[in-house]
């Protein structure tokens, strides 16, 4: 007995079995045909489970057919749904962290991938002088590079013709890195943070892979973890890009036995250099087109321009997905001198973007510490005096600095009275629009040169370059995304029997940056 829940990939072909299980203990693949692979997540317990039952429940598995469908409307690469099948079987699980268990029904999904190889699969060749001993530890011919060349052959093909094996992994890592750089740099400037970015949640194909506790930042801040037990931060916002090129690193020494013109060091090395060579290019771009920044460039002050955004938006608590996309009602000012609004003028979008900012309470809420006062105050003085012991917490001193300074922020938050927060947020954000028109108004100035407006040619490459940007800024600012509470609300319905939610959230909206 159950429910379905269709939604898979619009290609044509068949599904097609193979990769990587390390660490899939919940997950079945059942055919091979095509380019697609299908695999069933939940269904029992496989050669993989170890001491788990592999089974998954309805609540885990309607989060990752919503967030899989959303991310595909969002176009980003991802794993998509195929089918949910709920059951009557009951396990138990601890759904709230808390160590209190309760029964949940269960459930099977049916997922897609280009590939389900991970970067993990090829560490179960690392033998103890490369990290923590695979199982299938020094197998390199028997085991490391039948897998290596069944990805290349099946994901990287047009690499397969390089004359050796140790140019075959540098292109093959290289390749891996860019792919995984341009996802991320999309991740980041959605807001999406994956919540536990490890080696075994990372395709070689550059896909979004693993939903588990993943989150859409809401009220911006940089250290957002939707991971309730990563109190280090490891898998923050902030902390994706530098997690994934660690995480580079490691695949680039898996490899490295395969051949390695300069050792395991220099391929990880490699590994990461690849991955910043492509990121923060893509990244900036994706931030540009997002700011509607597209005729001209002026280098440091834009990036200065953004991050004076992102420092007012975490400051005042502001919406990250409606904020930007609140920034497309900007238009390009005549002159410089009507980029200035003053206190007292109406400012349609000063209003919406204050709008989007959270109240005291939302922000002391958010703002919670990790630690106790007491354990803040003991771990400090660690930091002071043997920061080496920390590592024994899984902890360093930047998180214990981390910590503090959230700490000292929260105290401040709390003498500030709702007017007084209103007031700041207000001169906040009119300075920075104040900026954001200035830097408008130079890109029209681009356009229009010193040519006369009035003329019709003027005027309608004025015209077409204000709907470009439109249209660009539209087309990166996604009006929606997956909200927690909308997944909770369809969680809740379909476990006391009501898909109704289900079917209409498995469907996105096909342009989620229309309005």
């Amino acid at each position: 007995a159950g429910e379905e829940a269709a939604g898979g990939p619009e290609q044509d072909g068949a599904v097609a079995a193979g990769g990587g299980r390390l660490g899939e203990s919940a997950g079945g693949d059942v055919g091979s045909e095509g380019r697609w692979e299908l695999q069933l997540k939940g269904a029992g317990p496989t050669p993989f489970s170890r001491a788990a039952d592999g089974r998954k429940v309805l609540r885990s598995s309607i989060r990752e057919l919503l967030a899989s469908e959303a991310m595909h409307a969002l176009r980003l690469p991802t794993t998509r749904a195929a089918a949910l099948v709920s059951s009557d079987a009951r396990v138990s699980r601890d759904a709230g962290n808390n160590g209190q268990l309760r029964e949940e029904r269960c459930a099977v999904l049916a997922r897609v991938a280009r590939s389900f190889l991970r970067f993990g699969s090829f560490e179960l060749c690392l033998n103890e002088t490369d990290g923590r001993e695979g199982p299938s530890a020094g197998m390199t011919e028997e085991v490391l590079a039948p897998l290596f060349e069944y990805a290349l052959q099946r994901h990287y093909p047009h690499l397969c013709s390089l004359p050796s094996r140790t140019q075959r992994v540098a292109a093959f890592v290289a390749e891996v890195a860019r792919r995984t750089a341009q996802l991320v740099a999309g991740w980041q400037t959605v807001g999406f943070v994956h919540g536990v970015l490890n080696t075994d949640n990372m395709a070689v194909t550059g896909d979004t892979i693993d939903y588990g506790p993943f989150g859409f930042v809401d009220q911006f801040d940089p250290d957002y973890s939707p991971n309730d037990s990563d109190a280090a931060g490891r898998y923050s916002y902030r902390q994706q890009p530098a997690v994934s090129a660690w995480n580079l690193r490691r695949l680039a020494t898996a490899l490295a036995p395969l051949g390695s013109e300069g050792g395991a060091a220099e391929a990880a090395a490699e590994a990461e250099a690849a991955f910043w060579v492509e990121y923060e290019p893509e990244v900036r771009r994706r931030w540009r087109s997002k700011l509607g920044l597209l005729l001209t460039d002026e280098g440091e002050a834009d990036d200065a321009l953004l991050e004076s955004l992102l420092g007012v938006m975490q400051r005042t608590g502001a919406d990250f997905t409606n904020t930007f996309r609140a920034l497309s009602r900007v238009g390009w000012e005549a002159s410089e001198a009507a980029s200035y609004r003053a206190p007292q003028d109406f400012d349609a979008v000063l209003e919406y973007c204050l709008a989007q900012c959270a109240s005291t309470e939302a922000m002391l809420k958010r703002a919670r510490p990790i630690f106790h006062p007491k354990a803040l105050a003991r771990l400090a003085a660690i930091a002071q005096t043997e920061p080496e012991r920390l590592a024994q917490f899984g902890l360093d001193a930047s998180v214990v600095a981390r910590e503090t300074q959230r700490a000292a922020r929260r105290e401040a938050l709390a003498r500030v009275t709702p007017r007084d927060k209103r007031l700041s947020d207000a001169e906040a954000w009119r300075a920075w629009l104040h900026a954001y028109r200035l830097r408008l108004w130079r890109e029209r100035r681009a356009v229009a040169g010193a040519d006369d407006e009035d003329a019709p040619a003027t005027a309608a490459a004025l015209e077409a370059a204000a709907a470009r940007r439109r249209a660009v800024m539209g087309a990166s600012n996604p009006r929606f995304v997956l909200r927690q509470h909308i997944a909770a609300r369809v969680i809740e319905r379909a476990e006391a029997g009501d898909y109704v939610e289900l079917r209409r959230g498995e469907r996105p909206p096909a342009k989620p940056d229309d309005d």
